[in-house]
């Protein structure tokens, strides 16, 4: 049974990271001033396609051997190992697209960053967590409520509504990815001394848990990374 798992684990992080690496490409151009369009993402990604590769084998090698160790030691060992995982992956991304680093590289780099701001990052990407959570708690309402549909016997109603929380759900987990990937990529570069768009304030950046997803998200609507800047 692992092998199979482990595959479909697999695509699914290489599809995942491949698309944040091209996200964060075109943010790191945006903030160097550089035009930068969803092509040169995409194509950026391919270019870096061997160590992306190389970080989902050893990602999802990693996330599968921590449900194992949960299992085994009862939740308790397994939940303290995911989060020292998730505290030294954080800026894994944005050490492979910034630095061009190779996977094993780019986690010792994550590691070295982490052990200076990880309370930054992680108390920037908490709320975003949470704002993410509330969202999908209606979304799972509405497909409770397909599944009830279906079941007395109203199956296109039912149907239609499963449908639509499917989709919700999609675009909330990749907008709340996203707006992650953006953040962590802004502590990163503030903690690297790296530029950036000037909607991510250092005071903001020290102080992240003062922060919510909302006003990341106005404070990006409201500048342009073209001509915003901090250096």
């Amino acid at each position: 049974m692992i092998a199979p798992v482990w595959l479909a684990a697999y695509l699914i992080s290489f599809v995942t990271i491949f698309c944040n690496v091209a996200l964060v490409h075109i943010i790191a151009r945006r903030w160097h001033d550089e035009p930068a369009s969803v092509a040169d993402g995409i194509a950026a990604a391919g270019r870096r396609v061997a160590a992306i590769a190389g970080w989902s084998v050893l990602t999802t090698t990693v996330g599968l051997a921590l449900r194992l160790l949960e299992r085994a030691m009862l939740g308790l060992g397994g939940l303290v190992a995911g989060v020292a995982w998730s505290v030294a992956s954080f800026f894994v991304v944005p050490a492979l697209v910034v630095e061009g680093r190779r996977a094993v590289r780019a986690l010792r780099r994550s590691v070295a960053v982490a052990r200076g701001a990880w309370a930054e990052g992680l108390g920037g990407a908490t709320p975003i967590g949470l704002a993410t959570l509330m969202v999908l708690l209606p979304v799972g309402g509405l497909l409770v409520m397909g599944s009830a549909l279906y079941v007395t016997g109203l199956m296109a109603l039912g149907l239609l509504a499963m449908a639509g929380a499917g989709i919700a759900a999609v675009v909330v987990w990749v907008a709340s990815v996203g707006l992650t990937q953006v953040f962590t990529l802004a502590v990163f570069q503030h903690a690297t001394g790296g530029p950036c768009f000037d909607g991510f304030p250092a005071a903001d950046l020290e102080r992240p848990r003062e922060e919510t997803a909302l006003r990341l998200l106005r404070r990006l609507r409201a500048r342009d990374p073209k001509t915003s800047r901090r250096g």
